[in-house]
């Protein structure tokens, strides 16, 4: 579970996370992909928007005492996370950077939790030329 949270944090950095464990490449994506494949179980059991007016209203609140600003729910952000072509044939899925990815969206609430993930579409900026 560390390698894959190791991994998650660093991003793209496979080598960190094999160096780091002394883990071969193999045996993290294992990991990741089991350690994934539960969290992504109970995604909404814990991930979700603020569903009640009580609920956006402190999160409103809360992003206000962090940076007075005002009427925000979350903070959004993305990342291109490496993956196997799911078809050779597919080139929708090369990236901008010129690798396989798919681009993943999240939105974290005031305390940092996150409130949304969206991790299914390919890079729509597709490769470099």
């Amino acid at each position: 579970m560390l390698a894959s949270l190791c991994l998650y944090s660093v991003l793209s950095f496979l080598e960190v996370v094999v160096d780091g464990y002394g883990l071969s490449k193999t045996s993290v994506w294992r990991c990741v992909h089991s350690v994934t494949n539960i969290l992504l179980h109970h995604d909404t059991d814990y991930i979700r928007m603020p569903s009640t007016r009580h609920k956006v209203m402190e999160v409103h609140q809360g992003f206000h005492a962090i940076a007075s600003i005002s009427r925000v729910i979350g903070l959004v952000d993305g990342t291109l996370i490496p993956i196997t072509n799911p078809s050779a044939l597919d080139q929708a899925f090369i990236c901008h950077k010129g690798f396989v990815a798919i681009n993943v969206q999240v939105v974290v609430d005031n305390r940092g939790m996150f409130v949304d993930v969206v991790a299914k579409w390919p890079d729509l900026c597709g490769p470099i030329q």
